[in-house]
């Protein structure tokens, strides 16, 4: 039975397909092949979950500003430490 265009998207929108028996998934695709408005919308969260990784992996820190941020945690955990201002740097050094 071909699934209804209410749970195609819930479907979409939850992540669920994935998680589906491979019957189950060839149904949401046979569907969403046969109906436009769910293949835009598959397409609008695929491209969204695209941009979201590209965004993460675009402001993710590098590891020497984790370190320092690792650091200045620890350092405010134990109590007072002697910084000087430099370690209040998080310059990665790829980055301008």
């Amino acid at each position: 039975m071909k699934p209804t265009c209410e749970e195609l998207a819930a479907d979409i929108a939850s992540g669920r397909i994935e998680r589906l028996g491979w019957l189950d998934r060839l149904r949401h695709r046979l569907h969403a092949w046969l109906c436009p408005p769910c293949r835009q919308y598959q397409k609008q969260v695929d491209s969204i979950g695209t941009l979201a990784r590209q965004r993460a992996d675009d402001g993710a820190p590098c590891p020497e500003a984790l370190e320092a941020m690792k650091r200045r945690c620890l350092e405010r955990v134990k109590g007072p430490a002697t910084r000087g201002p430099a370690d209040d740097a998080e310059v990665c050094p790829d980055s301008d």
